[in-house]
């Protein structure tokens, strides 16, 4: 459980494991002379990368595949652009969570600016609310096919984000297309990398002119493990909507908890709950459940068929 420190030796050495694979398959790629297939091993040890812990935050060796298609990818560029604009680059937007929620507030609180939104590979529908704050700037929303190859669409975008005074990149980490799309001296603009998941590995690095991280320990990872010239801690933007607050207690009583319990709730989809090791969420209820018959937990958007739920469900909730 949490207090298992034999725990600990094993998850260090997982790491170590972890980080030794990656580094003898880095090795292999600038030996790989097709630069397609330089390209695609690159992209494998990118996802290995980020579904992986191995203490690597970035990798020059990965990025320079991805540069070197770039650069020979060579396509006509308007030297103008239009004042106070900005490209919003997302791979995929979300109707939950905050990765969507940044990118709607960093439009609302910016109005000064006139705001689009190329979109990579949607492929659920996309926002209401995010569809509706750009309209609202005067925007553009502009999907690109899920299926289409990933150069030509990232030549696409590259000609389409010349005509914008700012670029910002909200895209996922292992998605490659900015670094094509950007990673050629022809493309001018500069770019901001939004680090929302700077937890992990990710790619774009190479292109960005500025990282703007979420906070302290991010802006530490930025600029140490990553290496990056110019960071800087922008932090969650504010949502200046109107909140509902209420008295905790009165929050209680309408939905029905007793007012002499303590509450921790929790949300996300099923796959930030779901077990990957031998400690994990499931074990951190179990344990402080087990210590305290004062606590209810609260979870949020978790699929009651998931892995852990119903043994959860079955020792605690039926009781």
């Amino acid at each position: 459980m949490i207090g298992n420190k034999n725990i600990f030796p094993f998850f260090k050495q997982r790491i170590i494991n972890n980080q030794k694979y990656f580094l003898k398959e880095e090795k292999k790629i600038n030996s790989i002379t097709n630069i397609y297939k330089q390209c695609d091993r690159a992209y494998d040890l990118t996802m290995y990368a980020v579904q992986h812990c191995t203490d690597i935050f970035s990798s020059n060796v990965i990025e320079n595949a991805f540069i070197k298609l770039a650069k020979l990818k060579k396509i006509k560029l308007t030297k103008n652009y239009a004042k106070n604009t900005i490209l919003h680059v997302m791979t995929e937007a979300y109707n939950f969570g905050g990765h969507t929620r940044c990118v709607e507030r960093w439009i609302s609180l910016m109005k000064e600016y006139q705001h689009s939104c190329a979109v990579l590979s949607q492929s659920t529908d996309f926002p209401d609310n995010l569809r509706n704050i750009i309209n609202e700037s005067k925007g553009e929303l502009v999907f690109y096919e899920k299926k289409e190859p990933i150069v030509a669409k990232a030549l696409k975008l590259r000609e389409y984000a010349s005509s914008f005074e700012y670029v910002v990149l909200h895209t996922h980490p292992h998605d490659p297309s900015a670094l094509i799309a950007f990673g050629t001296p022809d493309f001018k603009r500069p770019i901001i990398l939004f680090n929302h998941a700077d937890h992990i590995f990710w790619l774009g690095l190479s292109v960005a002119d500025y990282v703007a991280d979420l906070n302290s320990g991010g802006n530490k990872i930025t600029s140490i493990n990553r290496g990056a010239k110019n960071s800087f801690i922008l932090g969650i933007p504010e949502d200046t909507s109107d909140i509902l607050s209420i008295d905790k207690n009165e929050a209680k009583r309408k939905l029905n908890i007793p007012l002499d319990k303590k509450v921790i709730f929790a949300s996300g989809n099923t796959k930030k709950f779901e077990p990957t090791s031998e400690t994990s969420f499931d074990n951190i209820i179990s344990d402080i459940l087990n210590k305290d018959n004062n606590v209810l937990f609260y979870i949020v958007g978790v699929d009651k068929n998931s892995v852990f739920w119903p043994k959860l469900q079955e020792k605690y909730f039926n009781n």
